[in-house]
């Protein structure tokens, strides 16, 4: 679809509609402020029509760390940002073995600044699959809050990302592209 929100949305409703696919994985990224509530909304319909026909969906946190709007303000974007996305962000990997490390990918692009996106959302209460780990996974913590979102009293918003992998271009995937292979990276 077209690289736009409602491209985005048409797509996602075309994919929900049709449910042949069972893993849906996305790219695509907006900011939450400029995704705005009303369409954000509109696509958290979609992704619960796609929960409970058994889609997962898997959508990039972004690539400019916690300043995704590119405002130097914090922000996530949608719809990784989405209770029903598993968001995913970014890590880089500079040694592979015999144990692989993992660090996370906080790095300068040819664009500028880039990294794994996270955050707190602005739109979205914390889901309970991510109120309910043991205090020793540490999701709840002391930049957990409530509000950015409005939460409830004694609640926090939705942290992102869910996971995270390899995104580092340095340190990235190899794909075989145009007739050539290529290093590639971003969530």
């Amino acid at each position: 679809g077209p690289n736009t929100s409602k491209g985005a949305y048409d797509t996602y409703n075309s994919i929900i509609s049709n449910p042949m696919a069972s893993v849906i994985s996305t790219s695509w990224g907006e900011c939450e402020s400029e995704e705005g509530s009303s369409a954000a909304r509109s696509e958290d319909t979609l992704f619960q029509e796609a929960a409970t026909q058994g889609q997962s969906i898997f959508a990039a946190a972004g690539d400019n760390g916690s300043e995704d709007c590119g405002t130097h303000s914090l922000a996530v974007d949608d719809p990784g940002s989405q209770p029903y996305a598993t968001s995913v962000g970014g890590t880089s990997m500079p040694a592979l073995g015999p144990r692989p490390t993992q660090t996370v990918w906080n790095d300068e692009c040819e664009a500028g600044p880039c990294g794994g996106g996270g955050g707190i959302s602005t739109l979205w209460s914390m889901p309970s699959y991510q109120s309910g780990p043991p205090s020793s996974l540490n999701v709840i913590n002391a930049n957990s809050s409530g509000s950015p979102c409005h939460a409830a009293s004694g609640s926090y918003c939705r942290e992102v990302p869910d996971v995270s992998a390899d995104a580092d271009p340095a340190t990235g995937y190899s794909i075989y592209y145009a007739g050539s292979w290529i290093g590639i990276g971003g969530t």
